[in-house]
């Protein structure tokens, strides 16, 4: 081979080949424009999954942001119920009447919740139970503040 023909064939270029893919269209702005060097970067019929997404992850924080307030609140309820009996077992123990020892309790319990007082065997026993999350009882899950107090009945030197 020459040196003409080696310079020949070191000029030649190949042919470009033909892409297998189809051309994906430039998503253009509302006016008209081609969009280059604005375009999102997203194919045709990408822009609703994006949306999608984010009303999908939307609900899903607003879910466990009310699942978390509302678990928070039947903690809150718990402690509520705990000092309600406490109270309850303090004015039982000191041989108060029954309707006094429950309406103090109810009044430092939770709205809604259930007072049971029992005696026996020298020992007074208070139960508090505040009403269901309705959030938590809608998905089958049966969750309330509950607590119990036992005292040993104070007796005294009047009678």
């Amino acid at each position: 081979m020459s040196a003409a023909q080696l310079g020949e064939r070191a000029t030649r270029r190949p042919a470009p080949r033909p892409d297998p893919s189809p051309p994906v269209p430039i998503l253009g702005r509302i006016d008209g424009e081609s969009g280059r060097g604005s375009g999102s970067g997203l194919r045709r019929g990408e822009a609703g999954i994006v949306t999608l997404e984010v009303a999908l992850m939307m609900f899903a924080l607003a879910f466990f942001l009310t699942a978390s307030l509302t678990a928070l609140a039947t903690g809150v309820d718990h402690v509520r119920c705990a000092e309600a009996a406490r109270v309850g077992a303090r004015l039982a123990a000191r041989d108060e009447p029954q309707t006094a020892v429950v309406a103090s309790a109810l009044d430092t319990a939770p709205r809604g919740s259930r007072v049971q007082v029992t005696t026996s065997g020298g020992r007074v026993t208070v139960t508090v139970r505040a009403p269901e999350r309705s959030f938590f009882s809608r998905l089958g899950i049966h969750v309330a503040g509950a607590a119990t107090s036992v005292a040993p009945i104070e007796w005294t030197n009047d009678g």
